[in-house]
């Protein structure tokens, strides 16, 4: 007989390698083969199709190449249907992104513009350190074989040999060998020409940009062939050796590059060291009105006790520096390190 039916839901049957029609599973104990001579007879009644309505034949009617094909044909474009469907159906799964938006972007570069404000200055200032702490140990190594060598030559005892002084008719004080013990050390050290600076110098604590040091110099005018620059001066019994660790080009600043040597009683290289520095007024109290015109700035009252400290105002102030520089002992706090402290 045939009518038109709709297929209730049932086990599973494999028919030209399917077992559904839509969602909608072929009844096996029926045995219903759509006859679809005619398209419009074919109706997929809505989106999830579960309703397939069509002509059916009993189970005995023969079904021939025709059937099978157009039942092929409906599968078919049940299965294209789908597929179309799914490519222009929203998926929660597939949404876009989300992205950044302009004012987004805008504030995280601004935050990352202020982290770099603060943070480079003080990479910068450690590098500047490193740099600052491997030539002053490069200069020590140079100057200390250096004094070594000449005191073999010279047969020892170089201090009191070249530092004594003798007195001029005028009562001026000077020292007759200063020049052979300055030639000596200048050809173990290859000087290469003269310094000449351009800007300033600065004391330790940055106080002043005019320091005073009457044993040794705060610029040294020979240049050596590795870049520092170096000079001898002999004054108050003593050889005093200058030696900026990087030349001319800065921070020029005593303490920092420009550091201060003597020569001891062994003919050994002995880093100046501080024992402490003095206010203006300690120094106005040791030093009388009467004997300078302004106590303060005396020659001795500004290097008085070799000050190495960011709280002296001496203009002296860095004349003791090597010493914790060598040590790496920061003078005000010795938990901390002397390159690290530097500012």
């Amino acid at each position: 007989m045939y009518g038109t039916a709709t297929f209730p839901p049932a086990p599973s049957l494999i028919i030209e390698g399917a077992t559904h029609v839509g969602s909608v599973p072929l009844h096996p104990s029926h045995l219903r083969y759509c006859d679809c001579a005619d398209a419009t007879h074919v109706d997929i009644l809505d989106n999830s199709c579960q309703h397939l309505s069509c002509n059916l034949m009993s189970a005995t009617q023969p079904h021939n190449d025709n059937f099978n094909s157009k039942l092929t044909y409906l599968l078919t474009s049940y299965r294209l249907k789908n597929k179309l469907s799914s490519l222009f159906t929203f998926h929660p799964s597939l949404k876009p992104k989300a992205a950044f938006t302009l004012a987004e972007v805008l504030i995280t570069l601004g935050i990352i513009g202020v982290v770099a404000a603060m943070t480079m200055p003080v990479l910068i200032n450690n590098t500047r350190n490193k740099q600052l702490e491997t030539a002053f140990k490069a200069a020590y190594s140079i100057l200390s074989q250096a004094v070594i060598t000449v005191a073999e030559e010279q047969g020892g005892a170089l201090r009191s040999s070249f530092a004594i002084s003798e007195e001029r008719p005028d009562g001026s004080v000077y020292y007759p060998d200063a020049k052979i013990i300055r030639d000596s050390l200048f050809s173990k050290l290859k000087v290469a020409g003269t310094c000449t600076y351009t800007g300033n110098v600065r004391n330790y604590s940055k106080t002043t940009d005019n320091p005073f040091i009457d044993r040794g110099t705060v610029k040294p005018s020979k240049a050596l062939a590795n870049g520092m620059c170096f000079d001898i001066y002999v004054n108050a019994a003593e050889i005093n050796l200058t030696i900026d660790v990087n030349g001319t080009k800065g921070p020029n600043i005593l303490g920092y590059d420009i550091f201060f040597f003597d020569i001891d009683k062994k003919d050994r290289l002995n880093p100046k060291r501080a024992t402490g520095y003095y206010s203006e007024e300690e120094l106005e109290q040791l030093f009388p009105g009467d004997e300078y015109e302004s106590s303060a700035q005396s020659p001795t009252a500004m290097q008085l006790g070799n000050p190495c400290s960011i709280n002296a105002t001496q203009r002296g102030n860095g004349l003791g520096c090597a010493y914790y520089a060598l040590i790496d002992k920061n003078p005000d706090d010795e938990a901390k390190g002397y390159w690290e402290s530097l500012r």
